[in-house]
């Protein structure tokens, strides 16, 4: 499971790398570094009908779009690769919304290889580079007419750097994959699922233990200040 990582990217940073529309609004609101379940990060998603990319603050959590009670959806921060086109939560979201999540590192809890577990790792690019998440995104409608974008961050079987550590990691897509994962050039499912591996070059990735606080929020907490919206 991917349940924590962090950015360090600003606005015009974030523009840049995916050479995004620039927005005609105003100052948008400051990012968080530290990204958790049931938090606010900003995710690159494509507009067909604008045939542009766009970034926005999404909540880390997907919630359907067909979900009656949004609060039951809190352990859908992750969607494994191999069921994307088994589980109901994924299969709509893996064909028509897909999202690319920028990156500093991903951060996972000890589970496996050697020495005492429990403790977490960050795991980054040596050269300090960002790293960029296949995601998928979907938007949920309150009965009074809100709507919450959500998303989701994919995993896969771990590659080696990761696997002293932990048994899955996230899904990193290089720049060559980012227009066919949003959609912006046709492919099949079988080309998409293809794109889903473990990050291949091992020497480029760095894994150094931190010291992070279990804090957060689940989207039961996030939504309750909603409860209102919800409710009408």
């Amino acid at each position: 499971m991917c349940g924590e990582n962090t950015n360090e990217l600003d606005w015009p940073q974030i523009h840049a790398l995916y050479r995004l529309t620039l927005p005609k609004e105003g100052p948008r609101p400051e990012l968080q570094a530290d990204q958790r379940p049931g938090s606010w990060g900003p995710v690159i998603r494509y507009n067909p009908a604008t045939r542009e990319r766009s970034v926005d603050l999404l909540l880390w959590g997907l919630i359907p779009h067909w979900a009656r009670d949004p609060t039951q959806f809190q352990k859908t921060y992750n969607a494994r690769a191999e069921n994307l086109t088994e589980r109901r939560c994924w299969i709509e979201p893996f064909r028509r919304r897909r999202c690319l999540i920028p990156a500093a590192a991903f951060i996972e809890r000890k589970t496996t290889g050697h020495g005492p577990r429990g403790g977490k790792h960050a795991f980054s690019f040596a050269d300090g580079r960002p790293m960029t998440l296949a995601g998928l995104w979907d938007g949920w409608r309150s009965p009074g007419g809100m709507w919450v974008k959500s998303y989701t961050v994919i995993t896969v079987e771990p590659n080696p750097v990761v696997a002293e550590v932990h048994d899955r990691m996230p899904a990193i897509l290089p720049p060559e994959h980012w227009s066919t994962w949003l959609g912006e050039t046709p492919a099949t499912e079988a080309e998409l699922k293809a794109m889903l591996r473990p990050y291949h070059d091992c020497d480029r990735m760095v894994s150094r233990p931190v010291q992070l606080p279990d804090r957060g929020m689940s989207n039961r907490d996030l939504l309750d200040a909603l409860r209102p919206e919800l409710a009408a």
